[in-house]
């Protein structure tokens, strides 16, 4: 994959454009603004961002580490305006998460779609969420991982 593909991949999605819009979905839990996201050591958190490196691992081994990093440093670097994004923050700075997130996901969707593997449902479950504009920024334990409501969403 390319830079133009990343690129590419980057444009079929509108990333972050309806963050507090209505959900019409009642099943579906929200926070209401960045200061309500639980933090990257909840596990409803951390679960998400093991599976997408569960999924990297698995089904993308031959993809190398600099490369993958380049790719999502790029990506990052294209998206991170589009947020409150806090060069100087980490992981804890709820934007900078999301940013972060929206990268592995799209890339992962982008590289096994290019790779022509199947992409697992639930990572399809988060590119959707992501596709409406939304942050899917933890797991709803109640519902399944593969369907809408099985996230949390800003």
């Amino acid at each position: 994959m390319t830079h133009k593909e990343v690129a590419e991949a980057l444009g079929r999605v509108q990333l972050f454009h309806d963050l507090k819009g209505p959900i019409q979905d009642p099943t579906i839990r929200r926070i209401l603004d960045w200061a309500d996201w639980v933090g990257p050591e909840s596990p409803d958190v951390l679960i998400i961002a093991q599976r997408g490196q569960e999924i990297k691992d698995s089904l993308l081994s031959s993809v190398p580490e600099d490369f993958w990093a380049a790719l999502v440093r790029d990506f990052v670097e294209q998206t991170k305006s589009l947020v409150p994004y806090d060069d100087a923050g980490d992981a804890w700075v709820a934007a900078n998460a999301a940013v972060w997130q929206a990268a592995w996901t799209v890339l992962l969707v982008a590289l096994l779609e290019h790779k022509q593997v199947d992409v697992p449902t639930d990572l399809i479950a988060q590119y959707r969420w992501f596709a409406r504009g939304r942050w899917p920024c933890a797991r709803n334990p109640s519902a399944a991982s593969d369907e809408p409501s099985g996230y949390v969403v800003l």
